[in-house]
């Protein structure tokens, strides 16, 4: 069984809307301990903070 069981539409709108944390979760399903173990939650959170990071980059283009 993987990550979305069998639901196309959302790892269709994660990969758009939030590509980093879609494969970061992806990833972390895939571990042995999933999110019930510390490095899940820490791939997790990095995928979450990158997506953060590159939306919050593209800001400062626009303004100039």
């Amino acid at each position: 069984m993987g990550p979305f069981a069998g639901v196309w539409i959302w790892p269709l709108l994660g990969l758009f809307l939030l590509p980093t944390t879609t494969l970061a979760y992806c990833w972390a399903i895939a571990l042995d301990g999933g999110f019930s173990s510390f490095s899940g939650l820490l791939i997790l959170a990095m995928g979450i903070l990158f997506d953060i990071c590159f939306l919050g980059g593209g800001r400062g283009v626009l303004r100039r």
